[in-house]
């Protein structure tokens, strides 16, 4: 696909709406910040993506969404990555849990718990840095509207609510689908291609096609 791409000259975009979601844009600009003003750069980064009696045959669809997030918030590819796989019977049907632990290109620590069928519907990441921590929290399920927060010196330093972020409580703003939309349309009328192109998510598919296959790691 990316060479077909390339040899047609076709605009096109990938659909990760994290990237578009307005506090998920807050707090990568926030860590590019403390990134250029600090000699220390981010330590670690966990991800927890919990469903709700998800019960799909196949949950890496979505599980995707949580590794492209660690990348995306970091500007860094997978240096490398430990699965684990945890399957249980709920309501009659096989369901998987995915449990990953690796360390980022820019040498961050990560670890992203992925749990579908669960008592609660969030997803929240955690950014933990030498002086600060951030603590995401997006728009779905208990935790709409979202929120970031930032700690600094064991005590939290700001709160952003996701509605006041964003001016806007519509779940397709919240969850970015709006600015992709947008993103892409602008781009098509200008006649130039986005950033957010395939060779963009060009690793994440590859970890998702991993979990799929039941690998034990991936370097």
């Amino acid at each position: 696909m990316i060479a077909a791409a390339r040899l047609s000259g076709a605009i096109h975009q990938v659909a990760f709406n994290r990237r578009f979601m307005p506090l998920v844009v807050e707090l990568k600009n926030q860590l590019r910040l403390k990134n250029q003003l600090a000699a220390r750069p981010v330590q670690a980064v966990e991800i927890v993506m919990a469903r709700h009696r998800r019960l799909d045959p196949d949950f890496t669809t979505t599980a995707v969404h949580a590794v492209d997030l660690a990348r995306f918030l970091l500007d860094s590819d997978y240096r490398q990555i430990r699965f684990r796989y945890n399957t249980r019977e709920v309501s009659g049907q096989l369901v998987t849990s995915y449990l990953l632990d690796g360390e980022m290109a820019c040498g961050a620590a990560v670890r992203l718990g992925i749990y579908p069928a669960t008592g609660m519907n969030v997803e929240r990441a955690t950014v933990y840095c030498a002086d600060q921590a951030f603590s995401l929290a997006c728009s779905n399920g208990l935790d709409a509207p979202g929120w970031l927060r930032r700690y600094q010196e064991n005590r939290l330093a700001e709160e952003i609510n996701g509605a006041q972020l964003a001016e806007s409580e519509e779940s397709y703003i919240l969850n970015g689908f709006y600015a992709e939309d947008e993103a892409f349309f602008d781009a098509v009328q200008a006649g130039w291609q986005p950033r957010h192109d395939f060779s963009s998510a060009r690793q994440s598919v590859e970890i998702m096609q991993a979990l799929r296959e039941r690998q034990d790691q991936y370097k």
